[in-house]
């Protein structure tokens, strides 16, 4: 029997997760030791998993507009065959892309995408929150270069874009080079395997 997962095998269903139902009560002790931890612990990082997080994220959070208040951060695919980090910042009404493959055609192909998306931005904040956002001039875009390494292949732009992202969140300069995408790669896969519930073990799989 092989010890690895059978992607076409019919999986019983998983049950419906009550903890963020209506009906839900909120442990009040827990909801009480988050709100001092924020209060008292500023500058402070938790960890969350694979990432860490300050308390400012949990008061976002908390907040029915926070989302308002931080950068929007995601990946984008561009023309179907490569891939970018997009940092949106409502504040100063920026966007900005990072981008491993700046040739030629690449930035034009990123610049007439952007486009629509600097544009787009601003028409649905009005239409979504007119109190707070009432200019629908388009926001600015930026391609940052400081430290953005530029790939030697046309397969690492994914790669890095799962960096980027992972350092944009935790506020940190990016410290990655162009020879470090094939490292990455084995970084990134082992961890994903290491979170699998189907490690197999050396002797099941000889």
């Amino acid at each position: 029997m092989s010890p690895y997962v059978d992607p076409t095998a019919k999986r019983p269903r998983k049950p419906k997760i009550p903890e963020f139902g209506s009906d839900t009560q909120v442990d009040e002790e827990i909801l009480r030791s988050m709100q001092l931890w924020i209060k008292d612990n500023k500058n402070t990082c938790m960890n969350i998993g694979l990432l860490e997080t300050k308390p400012a994220w949990f008061e976002l959070l908390l907040s029915p507009n926070g989302w308002l208040e931080g950068d929007i951060l995601f990946p984008a695919n561009v023309n179907g065959n490569h891939w970018v980090t997009v940092e949106v910042n409502l504040k100063e009404r920026a966007v900005k892309v990072y981008d491993t493959y700046p040739d030629a055609n690449s930035v034009g192909e990123i610049l007439r995408w952007v486009t629509c998306l600097r544009k787009m931005l601003p028409s649905l904040l009005v239409h979504a929150v007119p109190d707070t956002y009432n200019d629908p001039t388009s926001f600015v875009v930026e391609r940052p270069e400081k430290g953005v390494p530029h790939q030697r292949n046309k397969s690492d732009c994914g790669i890095f874009t799962l960096k980027f992202l992972e350092y944009i969140w935790a506020e940190k300069q990016f410290d990655i080079e162009a020879k470090d995408g094939a490292p990455l790669r084995v970084k990134i896969a082992t961890k994903i395997f290491q979170n699998s519930k189907q490690v197999p073990s050396v002797n099941d799989a000889n």
